[in-house]
């Protein structure tokens, strides 16, 4: 019987430790977001993609530009490129109120889509973070998660590492959303109204 038993030691022994599988699965989620954006890159899927050439674009496609927009904006996300180049896109294609609405919509549907990749990917990764510093902040984010989710987005707006490390966090998709939408409303409102005068 001790015997066996020392047999199996050995076995539990190669068993990775639980505090490495966070680490693996947030370098299983970087592998992944590198592979999406090398695709969109290297293939030039993304060449091209201005304010001018995409205003065209979708005010040339009647109402389906609309759809095409939002396709747009959630791969330009994915592909980590700055989601106020197509808040700028919405406003001056659809002007200072469908524009921001349109951009607060598919901005909405682009971080949602990130937040899920990187929870489905690698959890909660970052509670398993022991630095007392990490530990501070995540419980800081633990105890308010809507006002620091918004905070983020105000000062940051669609930012894709934002997404990431919010989904990695213990904030729920609720919380997220809530958050998302406080700060993304009050940044689309001002810059439509901002960009609409300096245009005019």
């Amino acid at each position: 019987m001790n015997a066996a038993a020392t047999e199996d030691r050995p076995e539990e022994a190669e068993a990775p430790p639980a505090r490495s599988l966070p680490w693996l699965r947030i370098g299983a989620l970087l592998v992944v977001v590198g592979v999406i954006w090398a695709i969109l890159h290297q293939t030039g899927a993304l060449e091209g993609w201005t304010v001018e050439s995409l205003r065209a674009t979708v005010q040339s496609a009647g109402w389906t530009g609309v759809l095409i927009f939002s396709a747009a904006f959630i791969i330009g996300l994915l592909a980590n490129m700055p989601g106020m180049l197509f808040a700028t896109v919405a406003v001056l294609a659809y002007g200072r109120v469908a524009g921001p609405a349109l951009a607060f919509g598919a901005g909405m549907l682009g971080i949602t889509v990130n937040f899920l990749l990187a929870r489905s990917l690698a959890g909660r990764a970052f509670t398993a973070m022991r630095h007392p510093l990490a530990r501070r902040l995540l419980d800081g984010v633990e105890r308010r998660p809507v006002v620091v989710t918004a905070v983020l987005r105000v000062f940051f707006q669609f930012a894709t590492p934002v997404s990431y490390a919010l989904a990695l966090s213990p904030v729920r998709l609720r919380d997220y959303l809530i958050g998302s939408a406080v700060g993304l409303a009050s940044v689309m409102t001002v810059f439509g109204l901002a960009l609409d005068a300096w245009i005019s």
